[in-house]
């Protein structure tokens, strides 16, 4: 089984969570953001990592910026992502 980095487990989380809060489907995000939708699928899936060019297209097509994406819901996310991996972090 392939090994989902931090990082991209993080960013999937955060790309469906904003596209939930905006009633988007995958389908209709990504061909507002004229992207692939298996691609975004992916990205959502933690199975690919997109690059920050790709996250601004996405935020600026649903009236958005990468601000708003790495907001206060980024920093719970990435530290309930590390609680359920059971990873050691101090939370500072």
């Amino acid at each position: 089984m392939e090994t989902i980095s931090l990082a991209a487990e993080v960013i999937g989380r955060r790309l469906s969570e904003i596209r939930n809060e905006r009633n988007l489907t995958i389908q209709r995000m990504a061909v507002n953001a004229d992207i692939d939708p298996k691609h975004l699928k992916k990205m959502e899936n933690g199975i690919s990592e997109p690059s920050v060019l790709v996250l601004n297209k996405i935020m600026k097509s649903i009236g958005g910026n990468l601000t708003d994406f790495f907001d206060h819901h980024f920093d719970e996310i990435y530290f309930l992502v590390i609680e359920e991996r059971g990873d050691c972090f101090e939370k500072e």
